[in-house]
């Protein structure tokens, strides 16, 4: 998989410890009720932070989504460059699930950089950073079960009897 650099990019502030929204996002949302990894959220972070190089620390991104529900994604697609490190979010139905209403809603989220100890047994945290809470739009759609809908086992065969 290629990472989609042309996507505008979260913005991590390491010293205010805050998210920047793309404009794009704050205007139209993350996506509807019941997407399954058809949008992946990029972010975009200072990879030194202090004495610390974030290129070497594990990315989970926390969340709560519209209905209340909390869980962990891991960064995904992590690059780094000299300066920046950029890593993906790919958002699945559990996160984009609706509220209790069944509406959009928002999902409240933070990323957290870290390093446990080597030693096993221990299992110490070495290093933990981050960020402050960020919320995003979810919008509302019939969001039907695509699980129980057939399929066409062909398509060219579906298209070639309607013309």
């Amino acid at each position: 998989m290629r990472m989609p650099l042309n996507e505008p990019h979260f913005i991590i502030n390491t010293n205010t410890r805050s998210i920047t929204v793309p404009e794009e996002f704050n205007k139209n949302g993350i996506g509807v009720i019941g997407d399954q990894i058809a949008e992946t959220l990029i972010f975009e972070v200072d990879r030194f932070f202090d004495t610390t190089d974030l290129n070497e620390t594990v990315i989970y991104i926390e969340w709560i989504n519209a209905a209340g529900e909390s869980g962990l994604s891991y960064g995904i697609w992590k690059t780094a460059s000299d300066e920046k490190i950029i890593f993906g979010w790919a958002l699945d139905d559990t996160i984009t699930a609706p509220t209790n209403k069944g509406d959009g809603g928002k999902i409240e989220f933070a990323v957290r950089f870290f390093t446990k100890n080597i030693d096993e047994n221990t299992n110490d945290l070495v290093y933990s950073l981050s960020t402050l809470p960020q919320t995003i739009n979810v919008k509302k759609t019939l969001n039907f079960d695509v699980l129980n809908i057939d399929a066409p086992v062909d398509l060219s065969d579906m298209l070639i009897k309607r013309l």
